[in-house]
């Protein structure tokens, strides 16, 4: 059908030299976002569905899994993913 997957479109961010830490006006960063497993797509764009293959990408980059402004694993156990929380 031609659509890019969240997992793809973090992979060609990073190969485009992103900052895998910038956090956006609320304090949130892309890891924040992939662990807390966002719905709404017009902010980062992290599906559900990718939530942990996107959190594993960017902790592979190199991701702050505690940046000063944000709780990535408090996000993942509120929502009870699991996967994210033993990855972190």
């Amino acid at each position: 059908d031609g659509s890019v997957s969240c997992l793809d479109r973090v992979r060609l961010l990073l190969a485009a030299g992103a900052d895998i830490n910038a956090a956006g006006p609320e304090g949130s960063t892309p890891l924040t976002q992939a662990a807390w497993a966002c719905r709404d797509m017009g902010r980062v764009g992290v599906c559900d569905a990718h939530g942990l293959e996107v959190s594993a990408a960017l902790l592979s980059a190199g991701a702050n899994p505690n940046p000063p402004e944000s709780n990535c694993l408090r996000g993942a156990l509120v929502f009870g993913h699991c996967e994210v929380v033993q990855a972190l």
